[in-house]
């Protein structure tokens, strides 16, 4: 009868194994639910934008063959909401390429843009025009998870655009 408590032990130990691989894979099954849900309602800012003059294209004026241009209906620029779902917070920015460059640095602030809304923001044309230009976005998704788009201009041509999650 001396082997019944290491039986015993044995036994409660592979209970904990399992309890442990229990809990392991429910965190993973957890994280890839909110994973998804994040997914069907991320947001995307971008630039507005517009078909190019397909001389201008194929030339590659403006240092770019890209075909697309900001699109800007009033004279400024515009923000939309390409994702699936409402960003919040979104804060912006635009500077130069050139530091030296004696141009004003437009940035601010919105409480949210809706999918598929365009939000004028206000950054004239007329400043990006003839300059190199970097463009920010910081924004939140409704989980809070926080967002960047970077886009660089050349002379109203977009030429670059980077979409990412920033880390915690």
């Amino acid at each position: 009868m001396c082997w019944l408590p290491y039986a015993n032990f044995a036994v409660q130990c592979l209970l904990l194994v399992g309890l442990v691989c229990y809990a392991v894979e429910t965190w993973k099954i957890r994280k890839t639910s909110q994973e998804q849900v994040e997914t069907s309602q991320k947001p995307c800012l971008t630039l507005s934008a517009t078909a190019r003059n397909p001389q201008d294209t194929i030339l590659g004026l403006g240092d770019s063959n890209s075909a697309q241009v900001v699109f800007t209906p009033e004279g400024n620029l515009h923000l939309i909401n390409v994702g699936l779902g409402p960003a919040f917070n979104v804060s912006y920015s635009a500077t130069p390429e050139d530091p030296q460059a004696s141009i004003s640095r437009p940035n601010g602030y919105l409480i949210h843009i809706l999918l598929r809304e365009p939000a004028t923001i206000p950054v004239p044309r007329g400043i990006i025009r003839g300059h190199a230009w970097n463009f920010v976005a910081n924004y939140d998704s409704l989980t809070g998870r926080h967002y960047e788009t970077r886009i660089r201009i050349n002379d109203l041509v977009l030429t670059r655009v980077i979409h990412r999650l920033l880390p915690v």
